[in-house]
């Protein structure tokens, strides 16, 4: 079994992490998950996690774990421990989620890669803890623990949405996203470069894959009104920034959980995306062909699938194994749009 080196780091530290209610957020289901247990046979674990394969693997494990954009409980846990995120922004969103679930006595552990920007944490949680300090350090990583200071104002969610507007053409969208979702303070400029060169899709049904915080089907559904609309992605951030956009608008859509494409059935007429492949270039190819082919069984016939990448990516050889025709719509500010046909 593959074991993260933050999961080696909290197997290291298990005598630090003993409780009755621990609360693991975002933490992989590895074998960290089996030590604790074993060490801690009566500790009843719960465990939150916004990535949709990251919460299929707890599932499958039978773990009591929650997928959502906001955790809730009906008790108060001792200790959480926390997987730094990659957007500092959703640190604060985290911790201020948890007003209702802990108390002044609660621990809160974050362990993350050093270079995720976990040393940071004592200044990025401030408010939020007390007597915040380093406990360990290995395997590239590092522990970090403080007491909770609970907030005197609730939490509401509607606080932590940030809103800007997107001008295209004659249309203008009001996006809202949560913190941790790809472009919460401006549209980025892939994105722009693909709303600016859209085709129409009147009446037809669409699939915005890896919809991020929804301005790609908000514009689309603000183009073309008998449009149907599904928005798929892997974080409940992004669908919940989504289902926000999209709701002030009074436009309707179904909105999918899926890791990669675990919960893609139906077929849709066009399928367009800003495909959210950042990891690297082997990994950039891996990814995108992977999603090609199974993507390309998702589109009916005369269908199209548009996606907007980096320009040095070299998407259009591998799309052009998959389907019948490949043309560039668009290069532009280091951007490509590509339209595939069926």
């Amino acid at each position: 079994m593959s074991v993260a080196n933050t999961s080696q780091l909290l197997i290291k530290n298990l005598d630090l992490l003993k409780a009755q209610t621990p609360l693991f957020i975002n933490i992989s289901a590895d074998l960290f998950v089996e030590e604790y247990q074993a060490a801690y046979p009566d500790a009843q674990l719960s465990f939150y996690n916004h990535h949709y394969g990251e919460y299929l693997a707890h599932q499958k494990k039978q773990h009591d774990v929650q997928f959502s954009h906001q955790y809730t409980a009906n008790k108060q846990h001792d200790v959480v421990v926390i997987l730094f995120p990659k957007s500092k922004a959703e640190l604060a969103y985290t911790l201020a989620m948890l007003n209702d679930v802990v108390t002044n006595e609660t621990l809160i552990y974050f362990v993350g890669e050093k270079n995720s920007g976990v040393k940071s944490v004592e200044k990025l949680a401030k408010g939020f803890l007390q007597h915040c300090q380093k406990d360990d350090a290995a395997r590239h990583c590092m522990l970090f623990s403080g007491c909770y200071i609970n907030q005197t104002q609730p939490f509401n969610l509607d606080d932590w949405y940030k809103s800007y507007p997107v001008n295209v053409h004659d249309k203008t969208i009001n996006v809202f996203a949560l913190p941790g979702v790809f472009s919460q303070e401006k549209l980025d400029v892939g994105t722009r470069v693909l709303l600016e060169f859209l085709p129409d899709y009147s009446d037809a049904s669409v699939l915005d894959f890896g919809c991020g915080a929804g301005v790609i089907a908000a514009y689309i559904a603000s183009k073309d009104k008998n449009v149907t609309l599904s928005l798929a992605d892997v974080s409940a951030l992004a669908l919940a920034s989504a289902k926000k956009t999209l709701s002030q608008l009074n436009i309707k859509a179904n909105f999918i959980a899926t890791d990669s494409m675990s919960n893609i059935t139906n077929a849709f007429d066009h399928v367009i995306s800003n495909p959210p492949f950042h990891q690297g270039l082997k990994t950039h190819y891996q990814a995108t062909e992977s999603f090609l082919d199974n993507i390309v069984n998702h589109i009916n016939k005369h269908g199209s699938l548009t996606i907007v990448a980096n320009s040095f990516l070299k998407y259009q050889p591998i799309m052009g194994k998959r389907f019948n025709s490949v043309k560039q719509l668009i290069k532009a500010n280091g951007f490509t749009v590509y339209s595939a046909k069926r």
